[in-house]
């Protein structure tokens, strides 16, 4: 990360009227091609463009350095800084209709960022280069990404990028969030154009951003592009538009390509508001339930609870149904209590019945995974949905209910003692299934607020 101190002396200086000094030797090599926009694919060619920079103005300052710049190393910095600033304010289009100027521009803006974006500590004033910021929103509009793969590739690279281009093409979201890992290296190595044309108009033009983006039929070119900018802003920019592959794009980015853990309460109060948009529209919510909460994603579960305490009741429908039960739940256990603690806070009264409810029927019908013929268990078994259980004994039935309730499954678990089972395997599944089922509503007995998730001994 750039050194703040240093970063400020070279914008204080460049910003006093005095010498520039362009980078001669990257706009020789950049010029040297027709159509320098054709070649950003090439690794190597793009990488000797950096070397140009690096040969003419040497490594900019970081705070890994073991000394500090001496003044006349930030005296060249800040006079490359004038160069590009002035370029920027005067570029037209007809002078650089090839963009070998506005590549260079870019490439020299990377390198000067050093880790850190440069942009918001440009000045104003690019905003009126009506030129330039047409220019930049072409390039995000017209952005398209497609995995190219030869003759002689191995036939399950050729599958891969072929099932990738489907999933696309269909929308696919639960298929994309499991295929995307093995294209992971395809966005987080954008090159430069890409970052600093988003990142410049984030900076200088956001509504041509939105509206450039707007356009983008590509996941591929979703992701580099919303991989650009920081978390709030790319958050932000999932709840402004409409495009379904952006949308789906910054929540992949943010949670699961950066798996940030730990997101601002800002950050977290625009998560809940994409959730929501995404709410309204019931079959993309669904596909979104079974790409994000399968598994559940830990630093999603605050935004997820507090979006279901107001969404549509089909959200809450395709909430619970999305949610994976099994007799050994582990971690995703405590991911779908922590969403429903917050959307048990943030509800009224109804609407917390209203999962509840669902969650019930939708454990008392799966029982443990009695429909599995082979299924044994050796010891008393929990759910992913145990939180909503005890949710439902305690505010949807009366005292009288739950004790009913508990009274039935124990006269049930006596009168096991006299059925015939074929092995003692299954006599002791069957005693652990009906203790397993009792447990929520004993709990619930014992504890009537902020129904938890340990485990209460009873006798029988």
């Amino acid at each position: 990360m750039t050194s703040v101190p240093v970063f400020a002396q070279i914008f204080t200086q460049a910003a006093i009227p005095g010498d520039e000094e362009p980078p001669a030797k990257l706009l020789e090599r950049v010029r040297a091609h027709q159509n320098p926009l054709a070649v950003l694919s090439d690794g190597a060619e793009t990488e000797s463009w950096l070397h140009a920079v690096l040969e003419q103005f040497g490594y900019m300052y970081s705070h890994a350095w073991p000394r500090a710049p001496s003044t006349g190393q930030i005296a060249r910095w800040s006079a490359l800084l004038r160069w590009t600033h002035r370029e920027l304010r005067e570029w037209r289009n007809e002078a650089d209709p090839f963009r070998h100027q506005l590549v260079a521009i870019l490439r020299v803006t990377q390198y000067l960022s050093a880790g850190e974006s440069l942009w918001p500590a440009m000045p104003s004033g690019l905003e009126e280069n009506e030129e330039l910021i047409t220019a930049l929103a072409r390039l995000v509009s017209g952005m398209s990404m497609t995995i190219g793969t030869p003759p002689d590739a191995p036939i399950h690279e050729r599958e891969a990028a072929a099932s990738l281009q489907g999933m696309d093409a269909a929308c696919d979201w639960a298929a994309l969030r499991h295929m995307l890992p093995r294209f992971l290296t395809l966005f987080h190595t954008t090159g430069f154009v890409v970052p600093q044309t988003v990142l410049c108009l984030h900076r200088y033009a956001p509504s041509r951003l939105l509206q450039a983006v707007a356009n983008v039929s590509s996941i591929l070119a979703a992701l580099q592009l919303v991989s650009s900018l920081p978390i709030t802003a790319r958050l932000q920019l999932g709840v402004d538009c409409r495009n379904p592959r952006i949308r789906f794009a910054v929540i992949y980015v943010t949670l699961v390509a950066e798996r940030n853990t730990d997101l601002l309460p800002a950050d977290q109060k625009l998560l809940t508001q994409l959730l929501l948009g995404v709410a309204v529209d019931e079959p993309v919510w669904t596909a979104w339930m079974a790409a994000f909460n399968q598994p559940p994603i830990g630093a999603l579960q605050e935004s997820l609870g507090q979006a279901l305490a107001t969404a549509p009741d089909s959200a809450v429908h395709a909430y619970v149904a999305s949610v994976t039960l099994s007799v050994s739940p582990h971690q995703r256990r405590g991911f779908v209590a922590q969403c429903l603690r917050t959307f048990s806070s943030a509800a009224p009264l109804p609407r917390r019945q209203l999962l509840w409810t669902v969650a019930h029927r939708r454990w008392a019908t799966w029982d443990f995974d009695a429909a599995t013929p082979d299924r044994h268990l050796t010891e008393l078994a929990f759910s992913e949905l145990d939180y909503a259980v005890v949710g439902y004994s305690v505010e949807c039935q009366t005292t009288e209910e739950r004790d009913q309730a508990i009274q039935f499954i124990v006269q049930e678990l006596n009168a096991s003692e006299y059925l015939w089972h074929a092995s003692l395997s299954d006599v002791l599944t069957m005693r652990h299934r009906m203790l397993s089922r009792v447990q929520p509503y004993v709990w619930a007995r014992a504890r009537r607020t902020d129904p938890g998730l340990g485990v209460v001994c009873i006798e029988i």
